[in-house]
């Protein structure tokens, strides 16, 4: 999604054995969670994409993709 400068990308995540915590992620790189790592170990989540601008000039558009793998993380 662009600009990337306007969006905020937030991960709501319940990891397992823990409490719900927010994660702020960055909007301009991929992010890797890797449920082998106990600190990333996700029951539940949710995904919050926002935009902060206050200008139509900044409104946000394009796609983003979530997607899983089964191989285990290294």
């Amino acid at each position: 999604m662009t600009p990337t400068a306007t969006l905020d990308v937030d991960l709501i995540v319940k990891i397992k054995d823990k409490g719900w915590e927010r994660r702020q992620l960055p909007a301009d790189a991929t992010t890797t969670l890797c449920r082998d790592n106990p600190a990333d170990d996700i029951e539940a989540f949710y995904l919050v994409l926002s935009n902060h601008s206050m200008d139509i000039q900044g409104a946000l558009g394009g796609s983003f993709s979530l997607g899983t793998n089964a191989e285990a993380c290294t």
